[in-house]
């Protein structure tokens, strides 16, 4: 059925920055501007959860991704089953 995906992309503030913009960039005050690009991380997500979390990415009808600086890098992926009725011809009880 229907799924609503949010992403958190964390990533890592460079060593090179002077203390004070590090910890700037741990507080959310600067943003990474930077590669990768969002959608990429996204389509990427998207693509490794076929299969796993849902049958196909088609699923995915609702997005939210953020792009911030933190501590430990990753991504965080949230999947919610959305109450809504799916496209004609599909169960939506179907994994």
């Amino acid at each position: 059925g229907p799924i609503r995906m949010d992403l958190d992309i964390v990533l890592p503030i460079p060593q090179s920055w002077s203390g004070l913009r590090q910890r700037r960039a741990a507080a959310g005050e600067i943003a990474p501007t930077v590669k990768p690009d969002a959608d990429n991380v996204e389509k990427a997500i998207k693509d490794g959860c076929n299969g796993v979390a849902y049958r196909d990415d088609a699923q995915v009808v609702q997005a939210s991704k953020r792009k911030i600086y933190g501590l430990v890098p990753g991504v965080a992926v949230v999947l919610t089953v959305l109450d809504m009725e799916p496209a004609q011809g599909v169960k939506k009880n179907a994994p």
